[in-house]
């Protein structure tokens, strides 16, 4: 029986200061003192350096990178480039035109369509036949 008692008193000390620690950690202050010495541990690492001597290889990734920084800066400038208004106005709005285009051939096709509808039913053929008989 001894040993039970024993066992339960541990199991309770132990239950008791996970829930202190569990509470406490919770709580602002320690939230901050735990905050400010992650930060000081990640601030204390000691850096380490390896490096490779320059060999065509590494310097032809070197000159890559260059080379993408520059053409994301020209990117960038002729995206800025072509956002600005055109001198002297607005922009010419192509969406606003094709619209209307489209709009106006739409118009023409369905004039057709009744044209040839209305000439059908007045008793015209639809198709005449132009081909010559050369056998003759």
């Amino acid at each position: 029986m001894g040993s039970l008692t024993r066992l339960i008193a541990y199991s309770v000390v132990a239950a008791s200061s996970a829930l202190v620690f569990g509470f406490s950690a919770t709580s602002a202050p320690v939230q901050v003192a735990l905050q400010e010495t992650s930060l000081l541990a990640a601030n204390a690492v000691v850096g380490v350096f390896a490096g490779v001597a320059e060999n065509p290889y590494n310097t032809l990734a070197q000159q890559l990178e260059e080379k993408e920084a520059e053409l994301r800066a020209r990117e960038a400038a002729l995206d800025a480039q072509s956002r600005e208004p055109v001198a002297g106005g607005t922009p010419f709005p192509f969406g606003l035109v094709s619209f209307f285009l489209s709009l106006g051939v739409l118009v023409l096709v369905a004039l057709n369509f009744l044209f040839d509808w209305r000439r059908t039913r007045n008793g015209q053929p639809g198709r005449q036949n132009y081909s010559v008989n050369l056998r003759q």
